[in-house]
Formats: structure tokens, sequence, C-alpha cells
């Protein structure tokens, strides 16, 4: 089991030893007013240190590969983490 210090949900189902599956509760974050509730966008304008912070907070959060998700017909197949966020649809 994952240790965090975030209320997450984690799904009740096998999956691959390479795979972790988790789902926020949006409760633990930084951010302030609108984006309270543990903010992890960057396109709605909130502070983006804010937004880096609460990243950070979730469990391996180095192995997360963000995309900005646009909707379209571009997909990437990604097998190593970018540095970078990925505008696609999957």
């Amino acid at each position: 089991m994952i240790s965090t210090d975030l209320p997450l949900i984690f799904p009740q189902w096998a999956a691959p030893s390479n795979v972790i599956a988790y789902s926020t509760t949006r409760i633990g974050g930084i951010s302030e007013d609108s984006f309270s509730e543990l903010n992890l966008g960057h396109h709605v304008n909130d502070i983006a240190e804010h937004v880096a912070e609460n990243r950070k907070r979730l469990p391996c959060s180095d192995s997360i590969q963000w995309m900005q998700q646009v909707h379209g017909n571009k997909v990437r197949d990604i097998d190593t983490t970018i540095r970078c966020e990925l505008e696609c649809d999957a």
C-alpha cells in the first residue's frame, strides 16, 4: 500500500505490478479560493507554485506523466516520463 497524508481511494481490482491506480478525494491541497480542492491543473490560472506543490503531494508524483487534455484525435504513447505537459486527448 502507498503511504501518503492525502485521503485517497484505491480501486479494488487486480492490476499489473507496474500499475499504480488511485483517485484523490480533492482534499489536502494548498491552493486557495476557487482552486482550494487539490487543484492539479495549470490551465485554470491557479498559482503555478501551488499546482506544483499539490502535484508533489501525490504518491509516485515523480512518475506521473501530466497532460493538458484537449478534445481531438491526438493520442500519445508514453513509455518513459517526459518532463513537460503534453497536449493530447489520450
